[in-house]
């Protein structure tokens, strides 16, 4: 589960050099879910190798993302 708060909080856990290394270090299969469903977040775990979903969120949110 991937929750560094929120993108306008902690920017750096949300960024493009993050998602690489995510990418590196899973496993083939792994998931990856986060509360954020921000559009960029999505593009970013993308373009690292992702294959990334919107799904029903928890708490009241609208989404999430699952990747």
């Amino acid at each position: 589960y991937l929750d560094g708060f929120s993108p306008s909080r902690n920017a750096d856990m949300w960024s493009d050099s993050v998602f690489r290394g995510l990418a590196r270090l899973a496993r083939i299969g792994a998931t990856l879910a986060t509360y954020t469903a921000a559009g960029f977040v999505r593009r970013g775990l993308k373009a690292a190798g992702f294959e990334v979903h919107k799904a029903p969120g928890f708490g009241g949110k609208r989404d999430m993302t699952v990747a």
